[in-house]
């Protein structure tokens, strides 16, 4: 099940449980209560199906739970734990993508991505950031296979010593790896993992695209 899938459910299960009318979710989403049953309905209704497609107003959201009587954290609160907590009203939706080959020059689109998750809005990063799944174990202990890491393709600043996520010749997917600036100008592609291989990168020679820098990270799902 989907995110958003998963937050519809959540909702439609407190509807049941309160035994909450549609119509009446339908006019605190701002149906005018003049209008008919019918309309009050499909305004929840279409609410409900935007949200099983991640496609979330926050606003509509908060509206419906303070009405069900629920903070909005338990709502968005995802099965995995994550590396952040979720903050109220400061949140927003990022995407997680499909085939990685996808994000380099960021040339991602809608057919690419597989799900939508939360991400901080108060938290460090551009609004370009997306998420991806790990595929090896190289950053062990600090990220393993199958974490979901977010990555921000528009960053600032030196990379070195950080986590980044790059395009590397002779590689045919792109990899994570910890960048190091060595003294003699040539770039180490580290893993935190001891048991695998440095990759050494000469900059002159155009080798390396950096496709972004891991900004956070969520527990495995």
């Amino acid at each position: 099940m989907k995110y958003g899938e998963k937050i519809a459910a959540k909702i439609e299960e407190l509807v049941k449980e309160k035994g909450v009318k549609r119509t009446k979710l339908g006019e605190i989403l701002g149906a005018p209560k003049n209008v008919t049953a019918q309309r009050k309905y499909s305004k929840f209704n279409n609410f409900l199906n935007s949200v099983r497609k991640s496609k979330i107003d926050f606003q509509d959201l908060k509206k419906i739970a303070d009405f069900l009587d629920k903070e909005l954290e338990w709502f968005l609160a995802q099965e995995s734990a994550g590396a952040f907590s979720i903050n109220k009203n400061k949140t927003r939706l990022v995407p997680f993508l499909g085939p990685v080959k996808s994000i380099k020059n960021n040339s991602w689109s809608e057919k690419d991505v597989l799900d939508w998750l939360v991400y901080p809005v108060d938290a460090e990063g551009s609004d370009k950031i997306f998420a991806l799944e790990v595929q090896s174990d190289c950053m062990t202990p600090n990220i393993c296979k199958k974490d979901i890491i977010f990555v921000d393709p528009q960053f600032e600043g030196t990379c070195n010593n950080k986590i980044i996520v790059a395009f590397v010749k002779n590689y045919s997917e792109p990899i994570l790896r910890r960048m190091l600036v060595r003294q003699d100008g040539t770039i180490e592609l580290k893993c935190d993992n001891i048991t695998c291989s440095s990759i050494i990168i000469n900059p002159q020679e155009n080798d390396m695209q950096i496709a972004g820098l891991v900004r956070q990270k969520l527990a495995k799902i």
